[in-house]
Parts: C-alpha cells; sequence; structure tokens
C-alpha cells in the first residue's frame, strides 16, 4: 500500500519521465482487484485525470495514463466513478485525432468505461451527450485501415450505439461500412461485424441494408469459407439485420439464405454457428426473406445438424424454432416430418426438459407436425406423450400445460380420429368416439402423469376459441372425451369436483363445430359416473343436449346420436329424467326416433351399409333413452301424444336383433297402465312380439324384454289386450323349446322371465 500511495503521489510530478515511471508501476498493480483498490484508496483516478489534463501533449503519458484507467475499471468491476474521464478523453481526441496509439487507447478506455458495472449506461450516455463519439468516430474512421486500432475503435462505438442508439452516434454508420470494406478478408471482420449487430439493434438496420452492408458481408462469408470465426461473426450480423429491417429484397438479392445454408453444411458440428445461422434463416423465414426453395434447402441440412448435436440445448431451440417456421409452409412440412422432425422435437423435450427455450420451441415443432407426419401409431405417441409429460411437471407454466395438453390431444385426433376435421358436418361415424382402444397407453401416461386437471383447466379457458383459431379446442375436447372413456380418466376428471363438468359444457355451448362433437361425446362418456352424472343433471347438460336435437333430420346426424346416447345415461334416475321431460326431450325423442324409423323403412334399401348402420345406431339408442323416460308418468303422456309406439312397433319386427331387443324394452316399459297396453295392441304389438320371440328364440334379452312387454301386456291390459296376444300365438311362442346357454347375456334371466309370463298369460285366459 505504501508503494502505491507513493506512486500516486509521483503522479504530481512535473517531471514526464517520473510521471511515466509511475503510471506503468501503476498500471501493473492495478491488474488484480486489490491492487486497483488500493489505487482507487489512494486516491489514484483524480490523479489520473490531474495527468491527463496536465500533460495531453504527451502522447506516451497519455497512453499510459489510459492503460491505468481501463486496469483499475476493469479489476474493480467497473465500481468507481469514471464521469470525470469524458472531458479528458475529449480533449485526448482533439489533440491526437489523428495518432493510432493515442486513438486506440482512448477507444479501449471508452470501451471500458461504457461496459463494465452498473454505472457503464450512464458514463456512455453523458460521453455521447458530450460530444465524444462525435470526436471518437471520425478519428477512428481515419484509421480504419489499421488492423490494431479497428479492434478497440469498433468496440467502442458499438457499446456506444447499445447504450444510446445508432442515431446519437454521428457517422457509427459509415464507419462500419468502411470497416466491412476495409477487413472483410481478415480476422478483424468479427469486430466490424460485433458493430453491424449493435446498429441493426438499435435503429440503423434500414440504414445498414441500403449501405450495402448485406453484400459485404456475405462477399466474406463466401471468400472465408474455411474459416468458422468468420462464418459464426458474419452470420450473426446478418441475422440481427434479418430480424430488424424492414426492406427484404437486398437479402433476397445478395442470396442470403443460400450462403448461411452453406455455412450450416460445412460447420455441422460447430454450436455457436449453427445457433446463429437457424436463429437467421427462422428469422428470415419469419419475415418472408426466404423463398419456399430456400427454405426447402435449409431443412435437410438443419437437421443433420440437430442429429449431430442432440445435447447441446442452444441448437435444440434453434433447430425447432426454425424447423416450426419451415413447417408452416405446406410444401415443406412433409419433408420435415420425413426427415424425422418429430422425433428429434420429441428428443429435444426429454434432454433438454429443464431448458424452457428448448422445450417451448420443440413443442411448437411438435404441434406443427402431429397433423403432417404420414403416420402415427403407439409407438411413436409412447415416444412423444412421457417426455411431454415429464416435461409438464419439470415447467410448471400453465402456457407450457396448455400446448402440452394440445399436443397429446392432437395425437388423439390422429390415432383415433383420422382425417377430423374442425367442421360443421362430422364425417366421420359416431362409433369412432366411443370406441377408442388406440389411446389406452396415451390416457394412462396423462392420467399417471396428473395431466387431467391441466387438460379441464385449459379446455375451460379455450372451449370458445373459433374454429380454425390458434386456440381452437378441438384437440382439448378430444383428449378430454379419450380421457373420459377410459375408467381411470372419468375417475381423475371426477376428482377434478365440478370443474371437468363446467369445461366440457362451456365448450358445448361456445365451442367450435369440432370441439362441440367432442363434448358431446364427452358428456356421454362422464355421465357413466354416478356423480358426474348427477352433477351434468345439475349443470344444465339435459337442457343443452335436447336443444341439439331441435331440427331432426332424415337420417338421423352423428349430432343426433351423440346427444342420445348421453341422454340414456343422464336418463337412468328420476332426477335425470324429470330434467328430460322438462327440457321437452321425451317429444324431441319421438321426433327423432319417427325421422329414423321413417328413413329406415324408405331409404334404407337404397343406402350404403355405413349409412344405415349409423341410422340404426341412433334409432337403438332412443328406444334405450325412451325405456328409461317410461318409468316418468310425464314422459310416458308425451311419448302417448307423439303417438311413439305407431313408430316403434314396427322395429320389432326388425331384422336386425338390437334394434329387436331395444324395441322391446321400450314396450316393456311403455305397457304400464294408462292406456299404453291398448295403443301397443292396438299398433300391431302382441303379433310383433310374438314374432320376436319365434325369430330370435335364442336370444336372451329379445327373450327376456319380449317375454315381459307379453307379460305386462296381458297384466296390465283389458281383455281384449289378452285375447289379442292369445289369438297371435303368444302361448305356443313361450311354450316353445328355448336355449337356456350359449352366447347370449343373461339367458337364466330370460328364461325365467319367459316361463313367469307363460303362466301368467295362462292364468289371465
Amino acid at each position: 500500500m505504501a508503494d502505491v500511495r507513493r506512486h500516486v503521489a509521483q503522479l504530481r510530478s512535473d517531471d514526464v519521465t517520473e510521471v511515466v515511471a509511475a503510471a506503468r508501476a501503476l498500471c501493473m498493480t492495478a491488474l488484480t482487484g486489490a491492487g486497483a483498490q488500493a489505487v482507487v484508496t489512494a486516491g489514484g483516478l483524480p490523479q489520473l485525470v490531474n495527468v491527463l489534463e496536465k500533460h495531453v501533449a504527451a502522447a506516451e503519458m497519455v497512453i499510459t495514463a489510459l492503460s491505468v484507467v481501463t486496469a483499475v475499471v476493469e479489476s474493480t468491476a467497473g465500481d468507481v466513478d469514471g464521469s470525470a474521464f469524458v472531458a479528458a478523453l475529449m480533449a485526448i481526441l482533439r489533440v491526437h485525432g489523428g495518432m493510432e496509439p493515442v486513438v486506440q487507447a482512448v477507444a479501449t478506455a471508452a470501451f471500458i468505461l461504457s461496459t463494465t458495472g452498473v454505472r457503464s449506461a450512464a458514463w456512455a450516455s453523458a460521453f455521447v451527450a458530450a460530444g465524444g463519439a462525435g470526436l471518437l468516430v471520425p478519428a477512428a474512421r481515419a484509421l480504419v485501415e489499421s488492423h490494431v486500432c479497428i479492434t478497440f475503435t469498433c468496440k467502442c462505438v458499438a457499446s456506444l450505439v447499445a447504450a444510446t442508439s445508432a442515431a446519437a452516434v454521428p457517422g457509427s454508420l459509415a464507419f462500419c461500412i468502411e470497416a466491412l470494406r476495409a477487413h472483410s478478408d481478415c480476422g478483424e471482420t468479427s469486430d466490424a461485424c460485433a458493430l453491424v449487430v449493435a446498429l441493426a439493434r438499435y435503429g440503423a438496420a434500414d440504414g445498414l441494408v441500403s449501405s450495402g452492408a448485406i453484400d459485404l458481408l456475405v462477399s466474406a462469408l463466401r471468400r472465408r469459407q474455411g474459416s468458422v470465426a468468420v462464418a459464426t461473426c458474419t452470420t450473426m450480423a446478418l441475422r440481427a439485420i434479418t430480424c430488424s429491417c424492414t426492406s427484404h429484397a437486398a437479402l433476397i438479392d445478395a442470396g442470403v439464405p443460400t450462403a448461411v445454408v452453406a455455412s450450416i453444411r460445412r460447420f455441422p458440428s460447430h454450436v455457436p454457428l449453427l445457433a446463429e445461422a437457424i436463429c437467421a434463416l427462422a428469422s428470415m423465414m419469419t419475415r418472408g426473406t426466404c423463398s419456399p426453395a430456400a427454405a426447402a434447402d435449409a431443412v435437410p441440412a438443419v437437421l443433420a445438424a440437430w442429429n449431430t448435436r442432440k445435447d447441446d440445448p442452444s441448437l435444440a431451440t434453434a433447430a425447432a424454432g426454425l424447423l416450426a417456421t419451415a413447417a408452416s409452409l405446406t410444401s415443406i412440412a412433409d419433408s420435415v416430418a420425413a426427415g424425422g422432425g418429430l422425433d428429434l422435437a420429441a428428443e429435444g423435450v426429454r434432454r433438454h426438459a429443464h431448458d424452457w427455450c428448448a422445450v417451448s420451441n420443440s413443442c411448437t415443432l411438435m404441434d406443427a407436425l402431429i397433423g403432417k407426419v404420414p403416420a402415427i401409431d403407439d409407438r411413436l405417441a409412447a415416444r412423444i406423450v412421457p417426455s411431454l409429460v415429464a416435461a409438464s411437471k419439470i415447467q410448471p407454466v400453465a402456457a407450457l400445460a396448455g400446448r402440452i395438453c394440445c399436443i397429446i390431444g392432437s395425437l388423439v385426433l390422429r390415432l383415433a380420429h383420422p382425417g377430423a376435421a374442425c367442421a360443421a358436418d362430422w364425417n366421420a361415424p359416431s362409433s369412432s368416439l366411443y370406441s377408442l382402444p388406440a389411446c389406452s397407453g396415451l390416457v394412462q401416461h396423462c392420467v399417471s402423469g396428473g395431466l387431467v386437471p391441466l387438460a379441464v383447466h385449459h379446455l375451460t379457458q379455450h372451449g370458445s376459441s373459433a374454429a380454425g383459431s390458434p386456440t381452437c379446442a378441438c384437440a382439448l375436447a378430444a383428449l378430454i372425451n379419450q380421457v373420459a372413456a377410459s375408467k381411470r380418466g372419468v375417475v381423475a376428471i371426477a376428482a377434478a369436483a365440478t370443474a371437468g363438468v363446467a369445461a366440457v359444457l362451456r365448450t358445448l355451448q361456445h365451442g367450435c363445430p369440432g370441439s362441440r362433437v367432442f363434448a358431446r361425446a364427452a358428456i356421454g362418456h362422464l355421465a357413466a359416473h354416478a356423480r358426474l352424472q348427477h352433477a351434468l343433471v345439475l349443470s344444465g347438460a339435459v337442457a343443452l343436449l335436447v336443444g341439439d336435437l331441435t331440427g331432426a333430420a332424415a337420417p338421423p346426424t352423428v349430432t343426433h346420436h351423440l346427444c342420445v346416447t348421453a341422454l340414456v345415461r343422464l336418463a337412468v334416475d328420476d332426477q335425470g329424467r324429470a330434467a328430460v321431460q322438462n327440457a321437452g326431450g321425451a317429444t324431441k325423442l319421438c321426433n327423432v326416433l319417427h325421422e329414423g324409423a321413417a328413413w329406415m323403412r324408405t331409404a334404407a334399401p337404397r343406402a350404403d351399409v355405413s349409412t344405415w348402420l349409423q341410422v340404426a345406431a341412433v334409432v337403438v339408442d332412443v328406444l334405450r333413452a325412451l325405456a328409461n323416460m317410461t318409468r316418468s308418468q310425464e314422459a310416458t303422456a308425451s311419448m302417448q301424444r307423439a303417438g311413439a309406439v305407431r313408430d316403434i312397433v314396427p322395429l320389432v319386427r326388425s331384422t336386425d336383433v338390437e334394434l329387436v331387443a331395444a324395441a322391446c324394452a321400450f314396450v316393456r316399459g311403455y305397457a304400464m297402465g294408462d292406456g299404453c297396453e291398448l295403443d301397443v295392441v292396438a299398433a300391431g304389438g302382441a303379433t310383433a312380439l310374438v314374432h320376436a320371440l319365434r325369430t330370435f328364440s335364442g336370444d336372451a334379452v329379445v327373450v327376456e324384454h319380449a317375454s315381459g312387454a307379453v307379460w305386462n301386456i296381458a297384466s296390465g291390459g283389458d281383455d281384449s289386450c289378452r285375447q289379442a296376444l292369445v289369438e297371435a300365438g303368444a302361448l305356443e311362442a313361450l311354450e316353445a323349446p328355448h336355449p337356456t346357454t350359449g352366447p347370449v347375456k343373461t339367458p337364466t334371466a330370460a328364461f325365467a322371465a319367459m316361463q313367469t309370463t307363460l303362466g301368467a298369460i295362462i292364468a289371465l285366459a
């Protein structure tokens, strides 16, 4: 410390030689943090200011003193007040503006003062405001050919531009162009490129383009093909310009995309270059600067580079971002998918689950490619879903969780509903919404990974989004429907209390056409759970479903089928039946039945098999719903007024066993008093039931319901009803031998019902 004080005291000397020697000693001392702090404590900085002012004409003195200043600021991490040096540096530039070593020393000091410590930005602003940049830049331009000086001057000007703006530093753009032109064939290109980056980011991107910077950068990139350093810095500069400029024609004319792609191919394992090059290409694609042909040319190079360095998160972030942008172009998406883009994205999520940017961009790429991959199967889903579920736990960000749920929902769409689109006319059979074995493993991962509450939450947020919008809820609704179709999944939704029900109903009310399809199907699944069935009824699901039955068409649509299927399960108890009846559901179900039965009588012979099966499925579920509703006297009265039995009795004679079983079940519940037995007999029900008993004597379900219907007619009807049964041959049909074994559901119960009915009819007759 004593030596430091002695050297600081020597700075006051009038002897230039003594002052220079003291300054050199202090410079060596200040190379360490402790030494620099000792210089500050001994009052060295004010003395250095005095030296610079007193000996401003002595170039050697100035250079040595500035070296001490630079060393002190660097070693103390900028924890000193350098404001006093603003005027001193300007005075030096006025005296020695044309002397290379002095300008270099001033630029170095100014660079350190404007970039080191918390006071650096304020110092840079003060220096520019005082006119220091107006002196430094012309001096730098005059020495632009100097390989030694260019490094420090470019860095200094770049730091001043970054602290203020390009406009605040006069002459900085012209200096940059001159530096690029003078040093495009040597190592100092990187320093000029650093200045390009600063100018592009802080207001001079268009000026760089109009001044020819693009051509100079591309020329340097092509001439120095073997230099990874030149390739990296020029690509960084091109990226900065591309991100900020408004005129893109020059980028295309100069062949920037082609040159950048060439660099990717030339250095496939140099991560800093790859990251900059890929980000530059992504920026150009986003802004339309990169033609589809150039983008297509870039895809294989980027895929190859990513494959080479899968372990680097920065490269994964850049590559996934570019490929996601490229995949937005239909002509390129297929090549990204075919090149393994989806697998790479899944790998990016798995390897870099702790890196937000890598996970986010990889998810964006997945989302873009799910619909483009030629074939998605369980094995591909098994590779993707666990990584996504794990990432959702490591990165508990709501927006990311929503995207992950959408990606998994998109997988559901591809696996279980290929070809499905967000459209009012669902062209897939409604059975595809109920038979969902393709996604059982996927649902298991979602449930065990805790994604179900997140999916419910995001469906609540986006369930009302318009069709085709970025937040269209089709994928989320498809996922919820898929989850609801599994035992574990419906339990997980039930654990979310009423949130799951509210999300589905909100989607049904306000969602896009596709999401409403899945919402109706999901209600059918959820209604199988007792607690959720109760919540659905209380939440108004019945009225929404019945409302969708308005305007029954011939043949009934998928919408009708989904609504009816849900109503079957909602009408299993008195509360549900009351809700259906209060919403006018019994009458509307009769209308759907009438249209379906009429179509089957007239158009069925000319229809294709798939359409016939679809309509038959709707009619069967309507019959089941109405059978449940027969336990309500009010609903039965509505069916009686609607004349439902006239449409149902002919179905008892159908050749389709499910139709016959459902029709017999309805008649069994309907013929329970209030003259309904007479309606059945008047419509030909006695002969139809006997026909069913004889035709389907081996089917336990038909035998049980037909026998029960005969018993109800015989016991509840008058003598004319019993006489009609006897004349139709009910006794003979019931006395005939019926198998009690075979591929039937409840043969013993059916046989017992038949025997009981037989005894009752004999007694009554």
